[in-house]
């Protein structure tokens, strides 16, 4: 005998599924670049924060400051062996993070090595080019404004 669900619960899997449906379509057509940009201030995987993404109302960098952040991003990169391996380490993980099997041991794992490869790259960057440490002062600065608003 088939056992029937009860109008309310029925009524909130309609809105979930809804909702579901609603938020994924625009996470697949984004045209955001990669998390694993160095210059970005977010961990969560690039949906919390967009001070150095897009170019919308919510960057607080500029089309030219962002560009000199990739351009001593890939000059970091070509010239450090040992950061290059580390980048190409962390974008395999994330791509086994994604297969949805991960233990939330592994999540965090990557969370913590990809705060400390960024660290890194920050320092080799602003030792490759010293006028790059107000662009990530400002970086900083955003980042801190916006959780200050979200505990007021």
């Amino acid at each position: 005998m088939k056992k029937l669900l009860p109008l309310h619960r029925v009524a909130f899997l309609a809105i979930a599924l809804g909702t579901a449906a609603v938020t994924a379509a625009p996470a697949q057509t984004s045209t955001t670049t990669s998390t694993d940009t160095p210059a970005s201030t977010d961990t969560s995987g690039g949906k919390h924060h967009k001070h150095d993404k897009g170019g919308g109302k919510d960057s607080v960098l500029t089309a030219d400051e962002k560009a000199r952040l990739k351009a001593a991003e890939k000059k970091v990169l070509a010239s450090n062996p040992t950061l290059k391996t580390e980048h190409d380490q962390l974008k395999e993980q994330k791509k086994a993070l994604k297969n949805g099997t991960a233990s939330v041991e592994d999540r965090e794992n990557y969370k913590a090595l990809k705060h400390d490869f960024k660290k890194k790259m920050h320092v080799a960057m602003v030792a490759a080019d010293p006028s790059l440490a107000p662009i990530f002062a400002k970086l900083k600065a955003a980042h801190k404004e916006g959780h200050g608003k979200k505990g007021a």
